[in-house]
């Protein structure tokens, strides 16, 4: 098997990046469709619409729905009807998705991804999280190719509340030890070839800077300031994280969370705030150390992330729950080396949430 790294074409971050975005787009097209959510346009679709000045284009407020299969028809319809050259997706990872489908329904357009906030790493990888209507997990897409541009003003991401970029390091946290399972398993990365040795050093850079300076990072978007920090951690969030994934690859902690989109009361929580906890349950399933368990949960717990059932708003009828979400787990569960039956999962999700219980009890005392 040949070893295989893929990427984005162009990813620009930075104060002020909005306004570059016209340096990018020469080969895009006229006339584009931009896909967004209801608060990224109501905050910043005039300034989108200044650096698109020279383009013409037809916005679709997509905010609240799910990216599901309905929702990407949709906009295709609306996109063959306005004869589009290019998408963007603007706003969160809904969105963002969205448009990476809408795209791949086009023949694969070219593309842009404007983040608003940096909660994921959903902008980077050639990927789609593809939900049913009622908020549940569906499957994921896989695409034949990455997006033509990211670009993110760390201006913008400044502005937006702390707890999306505290769930981008959620997410983000699950990267290393996912693709550590994958290279374990001999497993074939997201992108169908053996692991290189930049993407190893991307997982390692991508869990070191989280610790070194997510907590930092969490105060420059509580102060709304652009910090060195912050731009460290929206990097880690959005490339490092999602370069991480794909030419890693993924295992129970994503799993798990897919697995929890059966129960409504996690339906609140951002998507890495679910990882993060499911992080501490993958580390649980595959008996690492008390004490690297013991500091994934301490950065958790500093940054604002769930490290119990009761955080993530499971409270009553938890045997059945767990049962229920260890039973619908998404086949990324494979990519370990020894066999992961969902027996195995509902104990680690127990377990992680009594470790996260006892780590309260410590600091309170």
């Amino acid at each position: 098997m040949v070893n295989v790294f893929s990427s984005p074409i162009n990813y620009v971050q930075g104060a002020g990046a909005l306004q570059e975005l016209p340096n990018y787009m020469e080969y895009f097209g006229n006339k584009g469709l931009v896909i967004g959510s209801s608060t990224a346009l109501s905050q910043w679709g005039d300034d989108l619409k200044k650096a698109l000045a020279d383009k013409e284009v037809v916005i679709d407020d997509f905010g609240g729905k799910e990216c599901s299969k309905v929702q990407i028809e949709r906009l295709v319809d609306l996109a063959k009807k306005e004869g589009i050259d290019f998408v963007i997706g603007f706003g969160g990872g809904k969105p963002q998705d969205v448009a990476k489908g809408v795209c791949f329904k086009l023949d694969y357009v070219p593309i842009a991804i404007i983040p608003t906030i940096a909660a994921s790493d959903a902008p980077t990888p050639a990927v789609s999280v593809i939900y049913k209507e009622d908020g549940s997990f569906d499957e994921y897409w896989l695409y034949k190719k990455h997006v033509d541009l990211i670009l993110i003003d760390t201006n913008i991401i400044a502005q937006a509340p702390a707890r999306y970029l505290v769930a981008g390091m959620g997410d983000a946290l699950a990267t290393k030890f996912e693709g550590e399972a994958c290279i374990a398993s001999g497993k074939p990365a997201v992108t169908g070839g053996t692991v290189t040795d930049m993407a190893k050093a991307i997982y390692e850079l991508c869990y070191d800077l989280l610790l070194e300076y997510g907590p930092a990072a969490k105060m420059s978007v509580e102060s709304k300031i652009v910090t060195p920090a912050l731009e460290k951690i929206v990097e880690v969030n959005t490339l490092l994280s999602g370069l991480g994934c794909e030419n890693n690859g993924v295992a129970a902690a994503h799993a798990i969370h897919d697995g929890f989109t059966v129960l409504d009361e996690v339906h609140h929580l951002l998507h890495g705030e679910k990882v993060a906890f499911c992080t501490i349950a993958h580390l649980v399933l595959e008996s690492r150390s008390p004490d690297l368990i013991d500091t994934v949960i301490e950065f958790c717990y500093e940054v604002g992330l769930p490290i119990t059932l009761e955080e993530m708003g499971i409270t009553e009828g938890i045997p059945e729950k767990i049962k229920k979400v260890s039973e619908s787990v998404s086949d990324w569960a494979g990519n370990h080396p020894f066999e992961v039956t969902s027996e195995k999962i509902y104990s680690s999700i127990i377990m992680a949430d009594s470790m996260g219980k006892r780590f309260k009890d410590l600091m309170l005392e």
